[in-house]
């Protein structure tokens, strides 16, 4: 499948009372390896609005195994698992020194109408033929 790494380094106003990164930024962390992936496949969210669609998170999993800290520049990778009826990605947060795994996730994504406000039951044909046009050329 379609996989993209970014780097990241924690900053002070990531993190909470604790002095870790607050459980809630791990979301926001997932976002960004996820753009990037997007972005790769040419799927970036002003393109995914003039193609008439938003793809909206409908579900997320979250496992925190350890907690990043200040300072700490972590490993973001975004994997496609699953693009035709929804879009399914995997997410594994890791210490970039080390590769000590923090956290991992999932997230689904539906593709809604910008128009109607409607959800699709299968992503748009365009969002398929962008993310097979892509996986063809990585493969090759």
């Amino acid at each position: 499948m379609l996989k993209k790494t970014v780097l990241h380094t924690v900053s002070f106003n990531e993190l909470d009372p604790m002095n870790v990164v607050w459980h809630g930024n791990y979301v926001n962390f997932f976002e960004l390896a996820r753009a990037a992936l997007l972005n790769d496949i040419g799927l970036s969210y002003t393109t995914m609005a003039e193609l008439g669609y938003v793809l909206p998170v409908v579900k997320l999993n979250c496992k925190y195994i350890r907690s990043a800290r200040l300072g700490q520049t972590i490993a973001i990778s975004a994997e496609i698992i699953e693009y035709r009826n929804s879009l399914n990605l995997k997410f594994v947060i890791r210490d970039h020194e080390r590769g000590t795994i923090l956290t991992k996730g999932e997230t689904m994504q539906m593709a809604v109408s910008t128009t109607t406000g409607e959800s699709s039951i299968v992503l748009p044909d365009a969002f398929i033929s962008k993310i097979e046009a892509h996986l063809q050329q990585v493969q090759q």
